[in-house]
């Protein structure tokens, strides 16, 4: 019977220090949960300050490019063999003057393509003269546009890709910038959702 109570005895200590060790072994899983739940906490905030700051430089970045390419032009459809500047500058200041019966400078002109040239105007108010002008193109095989930073045009070619299949149904649809027409029904370009939205609705289009 002694030897009976002495086993006890060890066994009762034995499970007592189990428990201990138990009870010592939970308080660190619970502090290393907080440490682990602090650091989830504290990677979200650096994961936000990463992108809000991400953001600020692509919109700075955008801001400068916008500002470089504010008078300039792009213009489609004239095919001019020269590689002279001054002579490319000459001959597209007559012909958008005579096409688009105005008195306008060009400043510099830079070959982008066979037939297709980047024409930085003489000033902002001339830039807006010769497109309010545009429409007496309209049925020729000149075209003129506003020149568009990389993300500006990233963006109209989501645009153009939705529009065409648009067409493809059947549909009216009338390409703006950073918008489309359907039907007599504006969608315009959501920043923050990266697509194209119905005015006045949340739900976007299906691509």
């Amino acid at each position: 019977m002694e030897e009976i109570k002495q086993i006890l005895l060890e066994l009762s200590r034995e499970v007592k220090e189990m428990r201990n060790d138990i009870s010592q072994n939970n308080k660190e899983m619970k502090s290393l949960r907080e440490d682990v739940r602090t650091m989830q906490v504290n990677w979200e905030k650096e994961k936000l300050d990463l992108e809000e700051k991400i953001t600020k430089t692509e919109e700075k970045i955008e801001k400068l490019e916008k500002d470089k390419i504010r008078n300039n032009l792009i213009v489609t459809g004239m095919r001019m063999e020269t590689e002279d500047e001054e002579l490319l500058r000459n001959t597209m200041e007559k012909k958008i003057n005579k096409e688009l019966s105005l008195n306008v400078k060009v400043k510099k002109v830079y070959k982008i393509g066979q037939d297709r040239y980047n024409v930085e105007m003489n000033n902002w108010n001339e830039k807006l003269m010769v497109l309010k002008t545009k429409g007496k193109l309209r049925g020729k095989e000149i075209y003129i546009d506003s020149a568009l930073t990389l993300t500006e045009r990233e963006i109209q070619k989501k645009i153009r890709d939705f529009a065409k299949k648009e067409r493809i149904k059947g549909d009216t649809v009338r390409v703006k910038y950073q918008g489309v027409e359907i039907d007599g029904r504006s969608w315009k370009w959501n920043k923050k959702e990266q697509k194209l939205m119905k005015v006045g609705e949340i739900k976007a289009p299906k691509n």
